[in-house]
């Protein structure tokens, strides 16, 4: 359903990215929804283990 909302047929892997941007005082102050097309992206994640 979300693939037809952006132009992509149906079967069409999608991401949906979610992305909250929060002040000094620790506050939400902008939110980013990404929508990516398995088709065209990578997604590579590195987490430190410490």
């Amino acid at each position: 359903m979300i693939g037809a909302l952006v132009g992509q047929p149906a079967g069409t892997p999608i991401a949906e990215r979610i992305r909250t941007g929060y002040d000094a005082s620790g506050r939400p102050v902008r939110v980013m929804v990404s929508v990516l097309p398995g088709d065209r992206h990578v997604m590579v994640y590195e987490l430190d283990a410490t």
